[in-house]
Parts: C-alpha cells; sequence; structure tokens
C-alpha cells in the first residue's frame, strides 16, 4: 500500500514541477483534496518521494492567498464559528474555500489583523487529533449520502473489472474511471448513476501519440489536444471498502464473494470486451487478472449460459503469458443477446453489433468472370471475411475459389493467391 502511495505521489511531484500546475487543479486532476496534495508537495507525506531543493518556494509562488476571496467581517465570522465547534471542513463547505484556505485564516497566516482567542492554538491541535477527525468529519461529510443501490453495486463491479478504479484518499477512497472522448455519452451516463457520489468529469489533454512505422511502435511529440475524459466520485466509505475488497495489498485482485449480472457484465464488455462481428466471435481483455482469477471469471458467467476459453497472450513489453477470454459459436450469440438490453448508448452499438450464422447455401450472391478476377486481386491486400462481405458471398466460396476449387478456366489469372495456398493446391 505504501509503495503504491509513494508512486502515485511521485507522478504529482513530476507534474507540479514539469507542467507548473496549481495545487487545485492538480488536486483535481488525481482525485485528491487540495490539503492531501499540498501535504505530498510538501514533504509530509510519501516522504521517500524525490523532490528539488526549492520545492518550498515553488509551493509559495504556488499557493492561493484567501483574502482575495472573503472580506474582513467574513473572516472574523469564520474564526468564530470555528472558535464555537465548526469545523475547518464544514466552513470550506459553507464559505466555498478550501480547507487549507481555513486552516490558515484560523492559524493567523492570513487575515491576521481579527481577533483570535489566547488558546487558538490549543484548539487548533485538538481538533487535529485522529479520534476527533475520525469522529468528526467523517460524520460531516457521509451522513447525507445513503449507501449504494443495487444498480450502483452493479456499475462498480462491471467497471472494476474493466476501466475503474478505487483511487486513495486522505480519509477515504473514490471512485475513478477514464474513456477515451468518443464515449463521452458513456461516462455522462456514470455521472448520473452516481450522482449523490459524482464529483464531475474532467478532460484528459496530451501532447503524446503512438504511432507504428515499420512494425515499430513509437511516442511522438504533437500539439495538446483532447484525448478523453475522466470520472471522479466524492470520497467516501463505500469507496473505501471497494478498495479493501478489491485491492487487499494495493494491487487489484478478484474478490473470491464476486457476483455477476447481465448489467455489470455488460458494463465488463463495453470496458475491454471486443466483439468480432464479421467472425461472430467476442474477446474480454484480462491480462491485469492471473490466470486462475481468470478461470474463476469464466466459471461466474456460465451461470449465463456462456462457455468461454482461455486464450494465452504474450505481452510485448515484459513477455510474460496473460489471459483473455474468447467466446466462440452458441457462447457469442448468448452473450450478445446477454448484454444487449444494458448496452443503451449509440456510442457502443459496435459492441453488440450481430448477424446469425449462415450456411453457404443461405447467401443469395453470385459471381461473374468480372468478379472472380477483382477477388483475385483483392485477395493480395484483404482478408476473406471482408472479400465475401463486398460480393455478399459465403467466406467458404472465396476460400475455395482462392484454392482453385472453382472457376478453374480463370486460374491461370490469378497471380495474388498467398503462398499459404498455394503449397496446398
Amino acid at each position: 500500500m505504501r509503495e503504491e502511495q509513494n508512486k502515485v505521489g511521485q507522478k504529482i511531484i513530476d507534474d507540479f514541477i514539469e507542467n507548473k500546475l496549481p495545487v487545485k487543479q492538480l488536486a483535481q486532476k488525481y482525485g485528491y483534496s487540495k490539503s492531501y496534495t499540498n501535504s505530498i508537495l510538501n514533504g509530509s507525506r510519501c516522504k521517500l518521494c524525490v523532490r528539488p531543493n526549492n520545492m518550498k518556494k515553488l509551493l509559495q509562488q504556488n499557493k492561493q492567498i484567501v483574502s482575495a476571496k472573503i472580506d474582513q467581517e467574513t473572516a472574523q465570522q469564520i474564526i468564530n464559528e470555528f472558535c464555537s465547534g465548526s469545523s475547518t471542513y464544514e466552513l470550506a463547505d459553507k464559505f466555498g474555500l478550501w480547507q487549507t484556505s481555513i486552516c490558515n485564516l484560523v492559524s493567523g497566516r492570513a487575515w491576521k489583523q481579527c481577533f483570535r482567542p489566547n488558546n487558538i492554538q490549543e484548539i487548533i491541535k485538538s481538533r487535529n487529533e485522529k479520534g476527533w477527525l475520525k469522529n468528526n468529519h467523517n460524520d460531516y461529510l457521509h451522513k447525507q449520502y445513503p449507501q449504494l443501490t443495487e444498480e450502483q453495486n452493479e456499475i462498480l463491479i462491471g467497471s472494476l473489472l474493466g476501466d475503474g478504479t478505487i483511487k486513495l484518499g486522505s480519509l477515504n477512497c473514490s471512485f475513478v474511471k477514464k474513456q477515451c472522448k468518443k464515449y463521452k455519452v458513456y461516462v455522462d451516463w456514470h455521472l448520473d448513476k452516481l450522482s449523490l457520489y459524482s464529483s464531475k468529469i474532467h478532460e484528459i489533454h496530451s501532447d503524446d501519440k503512438l504511432i507504428c512505422q515499420n512494425g515499430i511502435i513509437e511516442h511522438i511529440k504533437t500539439e495538446n489536444r483532447l484525448i478523453g475524459y475522466r470520472f471522479y466520485t466524492h470520497q467516501h466509505p463505500v469507496f473505501t471498502k471497494f478498495r479493501n475488497k478489491w485491492y487487499p495489498e494495493g494491487n487489484k485482485i478478484i474478490p473470491t464473494d464476486l457476483k455477476l449480472t447481465p448489467l455489470s457484465i455488460a458494463i465488463w464488455f463495453c470496458d475491454d470486451g471486443h466483439n468480432s462481428f464479421n467472425n461472430r466471435e467476442a474477446q474480454i481483455a484480462t491480462q491485469s487478472f492471473t490466470f486462475d482469477e481468470a478461470d474463476f471469471l469464466c466459471e461466474l458467467i456460465k451461470e449465463f449460459n456462456i462457455q468461454p476459453s482461455i486464450m494465452t497472450k504474450i505481452s510485448a513489453k515484459t513477455g510474460r503469458k496473460q489471459p483473455i477470454l474468447k467466446c466462440n459459436s452458441k457462447s457469442y450469440d448468448n452473450l450478445i443477446e446477454l448484454i444487449k438490453p444494458y448496452v443503451i448508448w449509440d456510442c457502443m452499438s459496435h459492441k453488440i453489433k450481430w448477424r446469425p450464422a449462415m450456411e453457404q447455401w443461405q447467401i443469395s450472391g453470385k459471381l461473374t468472370e468480372d468478379d472472380v478476377l477483382q477477388i483475385f486481386k483483392l485477395s493480395e491486400i484483404h482478408k476473406q471475411h471482408k472479400i465475401a462481405n463486398i460480393f455478399n458471398v459465403h467466406k467458404n466460396t472465396i476460400s475455395s475459389l482462392l484454392r482453385g476449387d472453382s472457376w478453374k478456366h480463370l486460374q491461370h489469372l490469378n497471380t495474388y493467391i498467398p503462398k499459404s495456398i498455394r503449397s496446398n493446391k
């Protein structure tokens, strides 16, 4: 857990230095409070992280001054309410300020001309005790929030199997999910379904782009552009429970008491599923899980009359073997039928695109000599199933033609037959 916190802390520090982001914006980006983010930057948290020698100066330049937002009368009111028992979190919420700004005001680092009792430091110290923070701050933040509904639980389970994650916070955890920009409607739906807990949706910009040249993937710098969206919830104990169950030692696992539903499977497939419409098969990326966990997921899905098999993929980065779930034949039909009622977003329509299995005699297309000659040319650059779709014929018709089993009087014109097929003729 601590090692993971240090990794995240180092990312925040590097982002602060390289991009000169305000602490407020940095906190929103990583889903933390401003005070928690500031504690990482100043070294009171994640002490093993590397920081520049002038970090204090950088933070001072970045600091927001509370006096620019309120007048002296309001500042005195805040101090009086704090002394009467209100927490800095309550006051920050009430006056629309950051909690750190309230602390600066109460302690005298801001608005020094305001009146404060002589024992103000003793009051502040007593409020910093962990017992008070736990008993008062948590109750205040979450007393008005109900527990998750059954539907919300299913959404979280499907998301955690896919692209969702639970982020650590100062006192509790938050749910985070990001998608590319074409799935904005899908992200908006999550915001609506988790509305009581929702924070906001942040735009993701990048000046980094992946290109593939001669089979080599490279990173290049481009103009900063919008590439996606990231959805955050507020920090809340219900998400901390999910964190404890799904990340017991910092890394995501599959809980042994996991239960799947059609909705959770639909969310999971929208996140990490691939629908190969032409081949009538589907795959679900499970590379982040172990083979034992993939076996466990297969057993759970079998309850819905879906029987996936496990494929092995070799990671290009690490060379390690990774599992992928694959659904063929009848399981493919059952999967699409199961999730189709729940995939209501136009941007995800390709996930449920479907066609029935067809025998060769069911295809109405007929070929002419000109068609055959064109197929010979297309076979050099296109796969057989794609050519079959172009001419509205069965894939076996194209295979038979390229093997030389049909249209034999034109085979001498076929110079584009792949070597693997020629050797089998």
